[in-house]
C-alpha cells in the first residue's frame, strides 16, 4: 500500500522479465477505462483490440464500475488489485488457521505475505490477484464437497469466476473433472439425488466454457493466447498455429535444470519451497506405503502440480505465470507445520520461514522502495497537463501507460491488432507517442508511418519524455 504510485522495479533477482509491470496495467484495464471515461467499451467500431471484455468479464465489468465511481488512474487500478490479492492472502491464512492452527496461519502470512515477488505483483494492476483469489476459494469449497455435495455446485460457480477472470485457470480442469468423477463414484449407491449438485456443477462449467469457445471471437482470442503462451509459430490453419509438442516438452524438461530450479522455483519462494517440498515428499511416501491419504492435501497437491505445469510449459519467463503456484505451495507448507506435534517446533519453523523471507526478500524490497521511481506516473501526469482541455486520440507503444491519468482516447496498434489503413484512418488520430530509443519497430507508430507518410512528415513535436532508457516523443499530427 505504501508508495503505491511508484514504478515496479526495473529488474528482479531471478532475472525474469518485468516488462509486464510497466506495459500491461493499461492494456488489462483498457476497456474498463473506456467505459468509465467515455461511456462505451469500444470507442470506435474499427477498434479490434477488444481483448479482455469477452474473455475476462469478471475482471472488466467490476473494474469498469469501480472506475466510474472512483475514477480511472494508477492509484485506483492498483488499489483494486491490492484488494484482490489481500483477499486471497487472508483467505489462505484463515484456511490454514482453521485447518492446522495459528502457527500454520502465521506461516502463510509470513511465507506468502512477505514474499518479494508476491508483493511486487500484488501492487501491479494485473488480473492475477483476482484470478487466484477466486481459485483459492473455489478449491476450498471443492474440498468441502466431499462431505456436503452442494459445495461442489458453489465451488463450480467460484471456479467459473476464476476462469472468466482469466483463462489461465483452465489448467485446473483435469482436477475438476477428476474430482467430479470421484464424487459420483463415492455416492454411486446413494441414488440420483446425491449426484445432482455434482452434475449441475459439471454442466455449468463445461457448458459455459463450451458456449464461450463456440463463439468465433472468443475462440480466436483463446487460440491467440495459447499460441502466444506456448510461443508456437503462426499458421493459416483453423487453429492459427503449428503445434510443436517437442518444443513444449523441452520447456518442461528444462524447468528441472539446476539453473531453472533455482530461478523458477527456489528463488521465487524460498521458504515455501523448502517446507512445501518436504510436505510433498511425505505425501508421496504415504502414497507408496498405501497409507490413508488426506483428501484435502491430495487436491491441494493437484492444484500445485497443474499450476506449476501451466507455468513451465511456456518459454516466457515472467513471474505472473508462476503466481498461481504460490497459493497451493503456501498451503502445503502450512500442512507441514500442522504435522509437527512439538509445539515449540512449530514456532521454530515459522521463525525460520520468517528469517528466510526477510533475508531473501527484505533487502530487495528495501532497495526497491529506498530507490523508488515515479517515472511512469509522472510522465502520465505530464501528458495529462499537455493535453488538458484538448480532444486527443493517440497511438504509440507507450500510449496506454501514459494516458492513464488523462482523458485521452488511445488505441492499441500492435501485431495483429488495428494495423490496417482503414482502421487507422477511421480512428482520426491526432497525436503520436513515438519511441525514439530504442527505435519503434514496425509496430505501434510503424503502420501509421507506412500508410500515412505525408501526415507523418507533417508532425509537430510537442514534448520529449524519458522513461528509464526510453526516449519517447509526443507529436501532433493533422487528422
Amino acid at each position: 500500500m505504501l508508495w503505491i504510485r511508484a514504478d515496479a522495479p526495473t529488474g528482479i533477482p531471478n532475472h525474469f522479465s518485468i516488462r509486464d509491470g510497466f506495459r500491461d496495467e493499461a492494456e488489462k484495464s483498457h476497456e474498463a477505462r473506456n467505459w468509465a471515461l467515455f461511456g462505451k467499451f469500444q470507442t470506435s467500431p474499427y477498434d479490434d483490440f477488444q481483448f479482455w471484455r469477452m474473455q475476462s468479464p469478471v475482471w472488466v465489468y467490476p473494474l469498469a464500475l469501480y472506475f466510474r465511481i472512483l475514477g480511472a488512474g494508477y492509484l485506483q487500478l492498483r488499489l483494486f488489485s491490492v484488494f484482490c490479492s489481500v483477499l486471497g492472502l487472508f483467505f489462505l491464512s484463515w484456511w490454514a488457521y482453521q485447518r492446522w492452527g495459528p502457527a500454520a496461519s502465521a506461516l502463510v502470512l509470513t511465507g506468502l505475505g512477505l514474499n518479494y515477488y508476491f508483493l511486487v505483483y500484488s501492487r501491479i494492476g494485473l488480473i492475477e490477484g483476482m484470478m487466484n483469489a477466486w481459485m483459492a476459494i473455489a478449491v476450498y469449497c471443492f474440498i468441502l464437497s466431499r462431505e456436503r455435495r452442494w459445495y461442489f455446485l458453489i465451488a463450480s460457480l467460484l471456479y467459473l469466476g476464476s476462469v472468466f477472470s482469466k483463462q489461465s485457470t483452465l489448467f485446473f480442469m483435469p482436477a475438476f473433472l477428476g474430482l467430479a468423477a470421484y464424487l459420483i463414484w463415492l455416492s454411486r449407491k446413494d441414488g440420483f439425488k446425491n449426484h445432482l449438485p455434482v452434475l449441475i456443477g459439471l454442466v455449468l462449467v463445461l457448458g459455459l466454457v463450451a458456449y464461450a469457445i463456440s463463439n468465433p471471437e472468443y475462440r480466436m482470442r483463446t487460440l491467440y493466447n495459447v499460441r502466444h503462451g506456448l510461443q508456437y509459430h503462426r499458421s493459416l490453419s483453423p487453429l492459427l498455429m503449428r503445434f510443436d509438442p517437442g518444443f513444449t516438452l523441452q520447456n518442461i524438461f528444462s524447468s528441472f535444470a539446476p539453473g531453472m530450479l533455482w530461478r523458477g522455483l527456489i528463488q521465487l519462494h524460498f521458504a515455501l519451497t523448502v517446507l512445501g517440498v518436504v510436505e510433498i515428499a511425505l505425501i508421496g511416501w504415504m502414497l507408496l506405503k498405501k497409507r490413508g491419504l488426506d483428501f484435502e492435501l491430495v487436491l491441494i497437491l493437484a492444484w500445485f502440480i497443474l499450476a506449476r505445469l501451466s507455468a513451465v510449459i511456456s518459454p516466457h519467463r515472467v513471474v505472473r505465470f508462476y503466481l498461481a503456484e504460490f497459493y497451493p505451495l503456501a498451503l502445503l507448507s502450512a500442512a507441514l507445520i500442522g504435522r509437527t506435534d512439538w509445539k515449540k517446533g512449530r514456532k521454530i519453523l515459522v521463525a525460520v520461514a520468517l528469517c528466510l523471507e526477510l533475508g531473501g526478500s527484505g533487502y530487495y524490497y528495501w532497495d526497491w522502495m529506498a530507490h523508488r521511481q515515479y517515472q511512469l506516473y509522472d510522465n502520465a501526469l505530464k501528458l495529462a497537463r499537455i493535453l488538458e482541455g484538448k480532444p486527443a486520440v493517440m497511438i504509440g507503444e507507450w500510449a496506454g501507460p501514459f494516458t492513464m491519468e488523462s482523458r485521452a482516447v488511445y488505441y492499441y496498434v500492435k501485431r495483429g491488432f488495428n494495423e490496417s489503413p482503414v482502421q487507422l484512418a477511421n480512428f482520426r488520430i491526432n497525436y503520436l507517442l513515438e519511441t525514439i530509443e530504442p527505435a519503434d519497430a514496425e509496430v505501434s507508430v510503424g503502420p501509421y508511418r507506412k500508410f500515412f507518410p505525408a501526415k507523418y512528415l507533417d508532425r509537430r513535436e510537442l514534448w520529449e519524455f524519458r522513461l528509464y532508457r526510453n526516449r519517447i516523443k509526443l507529436y501532433q499530427v493533422p487528422r
